[in-house]
């Protein structure tokens, strides 16, 4: 249940509100081909399996380990500018959403943009 937790605190406000035509749901995200309500509820889905809910719903997807570096990467082929990317972490079979406004978050962005040049 770690995704849905994750997808439910970024996408609450918008994705998941009763107002959005195209609304995510628990029950929608189990229905996704590629995604079986048995294996999500028992143990979890990985990242690929995941990856047909952020196709459908066309969200950019930023997904990094611990330590640091990029684990996964999704950019719609049209992307909807209203909703937020999904940045998050994983460590030990768990996800955990990233604030891409945080200090920690933009310091880190930049440390992984330098470039180091050896003489």
């Amino acid at each position: 249940m770690c995704w849905v937790n994750a997808l439910i605190d970024l996408y609450k406000d918008t994705l998941m509100n009763e107002k959005t035509r195209k609304r995510l749901t628990v029950e929608r995200i189990v229905k996704i081909p590629g995604t079986v309500e048995m294996i999500f509820n028992r143990k979890g889905a990985s990242i690929q399996e995941m990856e047909n809910v952020f196709i459908e719903f066309s969200a950019q997807v930023r997904i990094y380990n611990y330590l640091d570096a990029s684990v996964y990467k999704y950019d719609p082929p049209k992307r909807n500018h209203h909703i937020k990317t999904f940045y998050a972490l994983v460590k030990n079979d768990h996800i955990y959403v990233l604030n891409p406004t945080s200090k920690v978050f933009n310091d880190s962005t930049k440390a992984r943009k330098k470039i180091v040049t050896v003489k």
